[in-house]
């Protein structure tokens, strides 16, 4: 949960500070905060805001340095998304994730109903999906399920519902969850 406050915290403002050193082609300076973003990114889990920003690192080791700031707009509206989230996250995390086992828990029935939530709304293709995938993150680090979740994550982020919803299908199918039931 401090991880998440001092992300949003550290991050407020990133966006107007890069593109700034972009317009002033500041390389070096340019691409240690943006890997440091991406790897940031990655730690919490928002993949969506990784990949935009290896995307931006790239076209600073290219020079092309337009392209970067484009890149960086789109960036700022997901970081934008990602802190209007972050407190919910928080939230959920501090009432309701517990570790994930085989055999699930009366303490983790409210994962189980996030599942099913996340689940709906990848079938509805809702970008919505990304919040809730965010407050599951945390407890999907069971071996059996990891790389599952994983994939979920990438094709979530990648805004490929029908690939996440079926692994999180798969997903569901280790955790004996019955998503297709009504």
């Amino acid at each position: 949960m401090r991880l998440l406050r001092n992300f949003s915290l550290k991050y407020q403002y990133f966006a107007d500070e890069l593109t700034q050193l972009l317009k002033e082609e500041q390389s070096v300076s340019s691409a240690e905060k943006i890997h440091a973003l991406k790897g940031e990114a990655g730690t919490i889990s928002a993949t969506f805001v990784q990949k935009i920003s290896l995307a931006i690192e790239k076209n600073i080791e290219q020079k092309q340095y337009q392209k970067a700031i484009k890149d960086s707009q789109v960036l700022e509206q997901e970081l934008h998304e990602l802190f209007r989230h972050i407190p919910e996250v928080i939230k959920q995390l501090a009432v309701t994730v517990k570790p994930v086992t085989n055999t699930i828990s009366e303490e983790s029935v409210d994962v189980i109903s996030l599942i099913k939530q996340l689940y709906q709304h990848l079938l509805s293709n809702n970008i919505k999906a990304k919040a809730i995938a965010m407050q599951l993150a945390p407890a999907m680090q069971d071996s059996e399920i990891k790389q599952r979740w994983q994939t979920t994550e990438t094709a979530l982020a990648e805004l490929d519902f029908e690939l996440a919803a079926d692994e999180l299908l798969a997903v569901a199918g280790i955790l004996n969850i019955n998503l297709t039931e009504s």
